[in-house]
C-alpha cells in the first residue's frame, strides 16, 4: 500500500489488532463516534436504555467539531508542503487552513474565514467567541452558535453572530478529504507532481504511525 493510500485509509475499514494507523484514519473514526455514528458502517447508533426503553443520546458535538477543524488544520500543512509560520518559505496557519477549505471543501473566501474563526474560538479559547485584530489595531468579533439539520453551512444571524451547521461541516470535510486523496492519486492532473512533493515533505513529520489497538 502506498503512503497516500495508507494515510487516507477509509474509516469504514475496520481496524485489526496489531495494525498501525495514520492519524487521519483515527481522526475520522473519532469524528464518526462523536456524531453518533458507527465508524465501521457509517450508520447512526440507536442505543436504547434497557431499563427505561428511552433512546440514549450518544453525540459529543463539541469535540467532534473540534476534531474536524483540527483535521482541516492538519491537511492544510500537507497541501502547503510546510508547517513553518516564519521565514521566507513560511505560510500562515490561517492561509493554510483557508487554502484547504476553499479548494477542497468548496467554501468561498468569506465562509472559509468564518470557519477559521470558529477554529480559533474552539481550539484556542474552548468557547464560541473569537476576535480578529488587523494591522491597525481594529478588532472584529465573532460569536458562534452550533446547530445541526440546516440546509446552509453558515448563516449570519445579526451583528457579529453566526450560525454554523456542524453536520454540514462534517459532510464538507469528508468530501474534501476524498477530493484531496483523488487529486494526489490522479497522475493526469497538471499539478500532481507538485501536490505529491508537498504531501511527501510533510509525511515524514506529520504522518507517523499510531497504534492504539496494538498488542505487545
Amino acid at each position: 500500500m502506498s503512503n497516500i493510500d495508507w494515510f487516507f485509509r477509509s474509516p469504514r475499514s475496520a481496524p485489526k489488532l496489531a495494525e498501525e494507523f495514520s492519524q487521519l484514519y483515527l481522526l475520522r473514526r473519532d469524528i464518526d463516534a462523536c456524531f453518533g455514528t458507527d465508524p465501521n458502517t457509517g450508520i447512526p447508533w440507536q442505543p436504547i436504555d434497557k431499563r427505561t426503553g428511552v433512546d440514549i443520546y450518544c453525540q459529543a458535538i463539541w469535540p467532534g467539531t473540534m476534531a474536524i477543524l483540527a483535521g482541516i488544520d492538519m491537511l492544510g500543512k500537507f497541501l502547503a508542503g510546510t508547517d513553518k509560520t516564519w521565514g521566507s518559505d513560511s505560510v500562515t496557519v490561517e492561509d493554510r487552513f483557508k487554502a484547504f477549505a476553499t479548494h477542497y471543501l468548496g467554501l468561498n473566501g468569506s465562509d472559509a474565514s468564518l470557519v477559521y474563526q470558529l477554529r480559533n474560538s474552539l481550539l484556542h479559547t474552548f468557547g464560541l467567541y473569537s476576535e480578529k485584530r488587523d494591522k491597525n489595531g481594529n478588532v472584529t468579533t465573532y460569536n458562534f452558535i452550533l446547530t445541526q439539520g440546516k440546509s446552509r453551512l453558515i448563516k449570519h444571524l445579526k451583528d457579529d453572530y453566526y450560525q454554523v451547521d456542524v453536520q454540514r461541516l462534517r459532510e464538507f470535510f469528508e468530501q474534501g478529504v476524498n477530493k484531496y486523496h483523488a487529486e494526489l492519486r490522479d497522475v493526469s492532473c497538471q499539478d500532481n507532481q507538485e501536490l505529491n512533493d508537498k504531501f511527501n515533505s510533510m509525511f515524514s513529520k506529520h504522518a507517523k504511525p499510531m497504534s492504539v489497538f496494538k498488542i505487545d
